[in-house]
């Protein structure tokens, strides 16, 4: 499933992730129908653009502690967005619980990631 999703590190500014070399038809089993592989796909591309788009335009500074937390909060928030979209979809209840699982730890992350970036200089 998601396991397609490979995630690039390098450290190119112009771009962190070519999101187009995502495949999201693998997200659906095999069983999907077209309507709702499309229907996904649409949902799915402008939430992969934005957070690749805001992870590469994260302002950088001397702190890798810094630049870490400002790239981890869109990719956290994207993680999000991405489970509510699937969660709009006729998915198997294992999924469902994870992707609950996902929104909630995640969205404690992001509490905690913009936290601790308040709160860098102390560390």
């Amino acid at each position: 499933m998601i396991a397609s999703l490979w995630y690039y590190q390098g450290r190119s500014r112009k771009g962190i992730f070519d999101h187009r070399a995502i495949k999201p038809e693998n997200v659906f089993n095999q069983c999907a129908n077209d309507f709702e592989r499309s229907a996904y796909r649409r949902g799915f591309e402008p939430i992969a653009q934005t957070m690749f788009f805001e992870m590469g335009t994260a302002p950088v500074t001397n702190g890798v502690n810094a630049n870490f937390v400002r790239e981890m909060i869109p990719h956290h928030e994207g993680a999000v967005r991405m489970s509510n979209n699937v969660l709009q979809f006729n998915i198997c209840p294992g999924l469902k619980l994870i992707l609950y699982a996902i929104i909630t730890t995640q969205c404690e992350g992001i509490r905690q990631l913009k936290h601790l970036l308040n709160h860098l200089d102390n560390c």
